[in-house]
């Protein structure tokens, strides 16, 4: 799992988007429960323009973790674009 992560993150900071996503997506099928990696694909669909996924990432992320105020932020700019 961390590594899927920390490799998901490491993509997301060199503006590989579309790479990062799919490392996310391994960590969140290891451990579904961590609200951050569904905040992380969010944060990489938000910035490729998949604005509608982006928004159900947050809500998940939003739903395991109500206090996520990152995923609270983006899910605003994400409303506010569509």
């Amino acid at each position: 799992y961390k590594a899927c992560y920390n490799i998901g993150a490491v993509c997301y900071d060199n503006q590989e988007y579309q790479k990062s996503i799919v490392y996310y997506q391994k960590a969140a099928k290891l451990d579904p429960k961590d609200d951050r990696v569904y905040y992380g694909i969010a944060a990489s669909q938000y910035v490729l323009g998949q604005l509608k996924n982006a928004e159900t990432n947050c809500q998940t992320a939003l739903e395991i973790n109500p206090n996520n105020d990152t995923a609270k932020t983006l899910l605003i700019n994400i409303k506010k674009k569509q």
